[in-house]
């Protein structure tokens, strides 16, 4: 499969020759890109009564825009009902349906196609997940120092002291929507909870950190990153961040240590949706008078270095890698390995690959939004 970009321009369709729209190694074949710009026009802007909160969020099957003002919320053109706040909408992954947070009278409600679930004491945002079927949400809710997770409109396990959320990616589902996946801790102790069973837990030998799987204990290191340990889409592999006795980090994968960095973001590492590569993003600390190097990682092969990286998306199928990266004051999209054209700034949440593995961002050039789409040929 080949992807020819196409960047979405409403008034006129402008067609930008591939040399000046992607960044190739000298004597590389010309690459099948086209490029087409779409104008969406200037960024809303803030009233006196409304305060622009966000401007556009992103479902699966490409960029829904979205405006969030306070006393509600505007997705693809239909107003919610009044709240005092609301948050981001999530998407589901065919781009049907849509949940966010609200609050109302003290109260936090959960939205989902203008159909309110709760009350609740509060809503962890960074938490609701949509099924890959679209057909259940997952949400966790606090109450007094407790919290759960919801499936839907119900409890879902036990009540813990802390449930991890935004590092961590979860709470989550299964590939086939029929299992879910947390993290939670209790008093001393941390669990990786599936199906509602704690699968995995932490332990310590002469001091050091491990993990005990199945009964069996693993490799000792410095420290654990307990928020980071996942398993892959389907079940089969395990990962985790870990701190070595000479202050570099590491990605564990199935007990193998991987290239040593002096940070790795936790929020970046992923397994692909195939469950078959891994990714994250390194940073090494600049060496006298140089700078520091910002890599993207993947199956343990640093790419280029850049100024900074982020937003790392694998396709549907596990073989296209997608990274927004900055560097010299520009922002622009890498796709395996290639740079798009350089924006103003690259909205690094709405990278994304629909299911048909079409890649699309928003970017921002000149004071105006555009929306970039690579379409997939095949």
């Amino acid at each position: 499969m080949r992807f020819i970009n196409t960047i979405a321009v409403v008034a006129a369709a402008t067609l930008i020759p591939i040399a000046a729209a992607f960044a190739q190694p000298a004597g590389a074949p010309p690459l099948p890109y086209t490029m087409k710009e779409t104008l969406l026009g200037p960024l809303p802007a803030a009233t006196m009564t409304n305060t622009v909160r966000e401007v556009f969020a992103v479902g699966s099957d490409g960029p829904h825009m979205a405006i969030m003002m306070d006393p509600g919320t505007i997705v693809d053109g239909k107003a919610s009902a009044a709240y005092k706040g609301t948050d981001r909408p999530v998407f589901s992954p065919d781009g049907m349906h849509v949940i966010f947070a609200a609050d109302r009278d003290g109260q936090s409600w959960l939205v989902r196609d203008g159909k309110e679930t709760g009350p609740y004491e509060s809503i962890d945002t960074a938490s609701e997940k949509f099924s890959p079927d679209g057909r259940h949400v997952m949400f966790v809710v606090g109450h007094g120092q407790r919290f759960h997770v919801m499936l839907d409109d119900q409890p879902c396990g036990d009540d813990y002291d802390l449930i991890y959320t935004i590092e961590a990616g979860m709470p989550r589902f299964s590939p086939d929507s029929t299992r879910t996946e947390f993290m939670a801790h209790n008093g001393k102790s941390w669990f990786v909870v599936v199906d509602g069973k704690h699968l995995v837990y932490a332990g310590k030998r002469d001091g050091k950190a491990l993990l005990v799987l199945d009964g069996k204990p693993g490799e000792t290191y410095d420290r654990i990153n307990e928020d980071t340990v996942k398993f892959s889409p389907d079940s089969q592999h395990l990962q985790y961040l870990a701190l070595r006795h000479e202050g570099k980090m590491v990605v564990v994968e199935d007990g193998k240590p991987g290239l040593a960095w002096d940070r790795i973001d936790p929020a970046s590492v992923k397994f692909s949706p195939d469950s078959n590569h891994i990714a994250y993003a390194g940073r090494s600390g600049a060496p006298a008078g140089g700078q520091e190097i910002n890599s993207v990682v993947e199956d343990d092969i640093a790419g280029p270095a850049f100024g900074g990286v982020g937003s790392i998306q694998f396709s549907p199928d596990g073989k296209h890698l997608a990274y927004e990266a900055e560097q010299d004051g520009k922002s622009f999209v890498v796709v395996d390995g290639r740079q798009s054209q350089s924006f103003d700034a690259v909205a690094g949440e709405s990278v994304c690959f629909t299911a048909d593995g079409q890649l699309h961002f928003f970017a921002d050039r000149d004071g105006s939004m555009y929306r970039v789409d690579y379409l997939a040929s095949r």
